[in-house]
Order: C-alpha cells, then structure tokens, then sequence
C-alpha cells in the first residue's frame, strides 16, 4: 500500500420534485450540488474524522447513520490499516445526500487505492445502493443516482432497473438552496409516512400521484424554459409535502423569504421533517442573490445553483439488477 493519501469526491444533491413519491414509482428529478463530499484515505489504525465547512453545525440525530458506519460498509476489513478523512462542504442530515456522497466518495478512493479502473454507472450505483442501506432501509436510488450522474437527473424507480436519464434545458435559471438546519433523520420521515399509508393508503397513494404529476408537469416545464409553470409546480408539491408534515415551520418561513424575494416558487426538499434543505426557482439573477443574502441574514445557510443546459449524455440509463 503506497503511503501517499487518495481522495474520492461526490456532489451533494436537491431534489426539485418527487421525493417520497418516488418510491412509489413516481417520477423525481433532482440537481447534482456544486459542493461535494470528499473522503481522504491513508495508511493508519482505523480511524475516521469527519470535517465540516466552516459555518456547517447540524446536531447528531439517533436515526440517521454515523460517518464510521458508512466508512465500515464500504472498507469494511481494510479498515484497520487505513485513517479516514471525510469532509462535506453541505450541512449532513438535511437532505442534501450526505451519505450518499460519502458512499461514492469513499467508493471512488479505494477504487483508487487498489487500482480499480473507472467503474461504469451500472455498477457503480448497484455498490452505493447498497451501502446506502446503512442510512436508508430501502433507499430508493435517487441519492446516489444524481450523485453518480451529474447534472439535471430524472429518475424512475422502475422495478429492479431504475431509469436514470440526464436532462438538457432549454434556457437557464437560478435555484437558490438553502437549510434550516438538520431534518431529524430520513427514517422518522418515512415512517411517519408508512403509519399514515397503513391508516389511510387511498389518501396517501392519491397524494403520491399528486407528486408525480408535480414532477412530470414541472420537469418538463424546467425543460421547454416555462418556468412560471415550473414554480407553479414546486409551490403545489410543498403543499402536498406539508399535509404529511414534513415541512418545518422554519423551512416555511426560508420558502416566505423566497417568495418575497420573487421566487416563482419554492419548496422543501428531500425528507423532511425538524428542518432540512428547501430550493426555491428564480428566473433572475439579482432576485435570486438576495433571495440568498436575505436567507443568510435570518440564520439559514444559503447558496445558488446554476440551472443550465447539461453537457453530458442524455440518453435513459437503466443500471442492472
């Protein structure tokens, strides 16, 4: 083993429409982040550390996964000989793919360290899904498949083959993306969802629908550059979202200052919960700076995310079973 360090990088994500739905079978589409995880590895005694940006605090939640526990699932015995260094320029446990970034981080830097050659998107996503587990019971796949394609990604959970395609935009917008902190853990929000499915399962599968249409008719929208529709889109799935419970009053007061700002529409993202990720959609450049300069003012971290036309392929990939 060679005593110089490897590094294995990832991008967070946001998901702009159908999560929860998604396991449905509905469809989601998300945004690679410009800002990634990173995991060093190098020669030591088995330990790991995990270092946040600067301005990053999110309090350790009992249901979600620890760093060690996904840096085990991955090195498992090469562990023992080997230190870790795991940093995140996001905030973890807040919807932004934390552990999925990590599993792929980490993934890429013992390909690295053992000479594995570049990994195709098939494989490469049947191994984070399934360290994935550790976080999620039963991910989905949306996390790692937006983490491992890039860009725009629409995703459709289709049995054992996902559909994972990379989209191309007509025109280009802004996305602001922000947090209120950490969201209490995935696994509390799919249960509170499992116990009201169980309850009401005509409710809960009708509302679900709801979301894939949110996201097949926003999608598109984001698509042919009709971006009022697509607002229009988000602003109905966080009403969907909020019936369940899922958004905090705290998230509701960020998507507030959006829509003051002049978001065409703004919604929370990913799990849900105590608090979490939100994003909200600009057609401007300067409405969306202060969007983020007003979020970061009232104690939210915020950023932009450019919304662009993709470079990459486009064609549906379906990795195997």
């Amino acid at each position: 083993m060679s005593d110089e360090p490897v590094v294995g990088r990832a991008p967070g994500k946001i998901i702009l429409f159908g999560e929860h739905a998604v396991v449905y079978g509905e469809p989601a589409i998300g945004l690679a982040l410009s800002k990634n995880a990173s995991a060093t590895l190098k020669p030591g005694r088995g330990q790991v550390r995990l270092r946040l940006d600067e301005g990053i605090n999110v309090a350790v939640s009992e249901n979600a996964a620890t760093p060690k526990d996904l840096v085990a699932a991955v090195l498992k015995p090469d562990l023992a000989n080997l230190d870790v260094e795991l940093a995140l320029e996001f905030p973890p446990m807040s919807g932004f793919g934390s552990s999925a970034a990590i599993a792929v981080a980490l993934i890429r830097a013992q390909d690295q360290l053992n000479g594995v050659p570049p990994r195709t998107f098939a494989v490469a996503f049947e191994r984070a899904l399934g360290v994935e587990t550790v976080a999620h019971a039963k991910p989905s796949g949306v996390d790692p498949a937006i983490c491992l394609k890039g860009g725009l990604v629409r995703f459709v959970r289709a049995g054992l083959r996902p559909q994972v395609s990379r989209l191309k935009m007509k025109l280009p917008a802004h996305l602001v993306v922000a947090s209120a902190g950490g969201h209490g853990g995935t696994r509390q929000s799919v249960t509170r969802l499992a116990d009201m499915k169980a309850t009401t399962p005509k409710l809960v599968e009708q509302a679900m629908q709801t979301l894939g249409e949110t996201a097949r008719v926003g999608g598109q929208a984001l698509l042919s550059g009709d971006f009022p529709t697509a607002g229009l889109a988000m602003d109905l799935a966080n009403g969907v979202l909020s019936g369940f419970g899922l958004v905090a009053p705290a998230v509701e007061q960020g998507l507030a200052i959006c829509r003051g700002a002049g978001a065409l529409g703004a919604k929370m993202s990913g799990a849900g919960g105590d608090g979490g990720a939100f994003c909200a959609l600009f057609d401007g450049v300067r409405r969306a700076r202060r969007a983020v300069n007003l979020l970061n003012e009232a104690g939210y971290m915020a950023w932009m995310e450019p919304l662009a036309e993709s470079s990459g392929p486009t064609s549906d990939i379906e990795p195997s079973a």
